[in-house]
């Protein structure tokens, strides 16, 4: 066993370790236990200074060299082997959790693994396994330490972002995690719908819009900031404008199976998305008057909603009976057509929270331009 510890603690001209190199070159489990064991501290051994064991992991090596090789391999949640061993290299070092890499991308562990589909078992436990050793984190953002309410500040694995700006949900949400992944993030911090990545100005819900989401995902984001309609990123698109935007959308104008129910775990179809979207606004008299608002906000092409869907028509199938229920919203006859309310369902605490009131709706201010420079 003596021998075996030597080994496993000796360098490369790389300075890599063992542990590295089996990671790296995606080695089956029973490999990576017998280093892990051998050597415990190889999984707080930065790779070049910057990335940990964990987040070669995370970085999930095994689907890059098969792409290399001309081999199809399925998502990280699909990979029950590759999931242990991130388990057993986070269960070593739990600190790497927190850490971010030193490279442009500034991102953790965790922002990788999301980029994998990973399962959401997995996710759950690395979730609750950073609730145990939550780190204090020094954010330049002002915006996010007002944000972050009753933690004293000890932050969540949930509200590090990225050199981007992108919080976890942002890239649950862009990849296309399972349902119960992208409620999860939401429920341990549903203020993330709040803010902006920095590259383009997307919040959550432009992701969700372009990528497609589920009734559930789609409700909840909604209920968690309804402002976030109104909002416009980098390319002045609000998210109902990046449902149309021809040169983003190719794959979701193509993809089949779209759903219309509200409930259900399928991405829902473009008509179901407006409604969804507009429900909210059509309560009273007050809240529809934002509908009007937003009927006539244009991007930076010049073109409102109604304009940029009848661009869209031009390339893809956009069905004539959407391009009506927006022109109704624009003249403001837009009905409510759908008996399921998706912003009366009951929520956890943390999410009713953080459910706008209609003074919140109200402030006309919060639609401003100028207040979107959350990142």
């Amino acid at each position: 066993m003596k021998k075996n510890n030597s080994e496993a603690e000796l360098i490369d001209y790389d300075s890599l370790l063992p542990l590295h190199l089996a990671l790296q070159h995606a080695a089956p489990y029973f490999l990576i236990r017998r280093l892990v064991n051998a050597f415990p501290d190889a999984c707080s051994v930065p790779l070049y200074g910057d990335e940990r064991p964990l987040h070669i992991a995370c970085g999930y090596p095994r689907k890059k060299l098969s792409i290399e090789l001309g081999k199809k391999v399925k998502d990280l949640r699909y990979d029950e082997s590759w999931e242990k061993s991130i388990l057993l290299i986070m269960k070593k070092y739990p600190q790497a959790i927190f850490t971010k890499t030193n490279s442009t991308t500034q991102n953790t562990a965790f922002h990788r693994l999301l980029e994998h589909n990973p399962s959401f078992g997995l996710v759950n436990k690395m979730i609750k396994h950073s609730n145990k050793y939550m780190t204090t984190f020094s954010s330049s953002s002002s915006t996010r330490k007002r944000k972050r309410s009753n933690t004293n500040s000890r932050t969540s694995i949930l509200q590090i972002d990225d050199e981007q700006g992108q919080l976890p949900l942002h890239i649950a949400v862009e990849h296309e995690s399972f349902d119960d992944i992208i409620l999860t993030i939401l429920e341990g911090f549903p203020n993330a719908t709040e803010f902006q990545r920095k590259h383009d100005g997307s919040l959550p819900l432009h992701s969700a819009v372009l990528f497609g989401a589920s009734g559930k995902v789609l409700s909840r984001i909604i209920q968690s900031f309804p402002n976030a309609l109104f909002r416009k990123n980098n390319d002045g698109n609000t998210p109902l404008h990046l449902l149309f935007h021809i040169e983003y959308n190719t794959e979701r104008w193509n993809f089949e199976n779209k759903s219309n129910n509200l409930d259900g775990n399928a991405k829902l179809s473009e008509e179901a998305i407006c409604r969804l979207l507009l429900e909210l606004f059509t309560r009273n008299k007050t809240t529809s008057k934002k509908i009007l608002l937003l009927m006539t906000m244009k991007n930076h092409e010049k073109r409102t909603i109604v304009q940029a869907a009848k661009q869209c028509k031009i390339v893809f199938a956009v069905p004539n009976n959407l391009i009506k229920l927006l022109e109704e919203a624009e003249k403001g006859s837009f009905a409510s057509l759908t008996a399921h309310d998706p912003y009366e369902e009951s929520t956890d605490n943390s999410s009713s929270d953080n459910s706008s009131d209609s003074s919140s709706l109200d402030d006309s201010s919060s639609l401003d331009d100028s207040s979107d420079s959350k990142a």
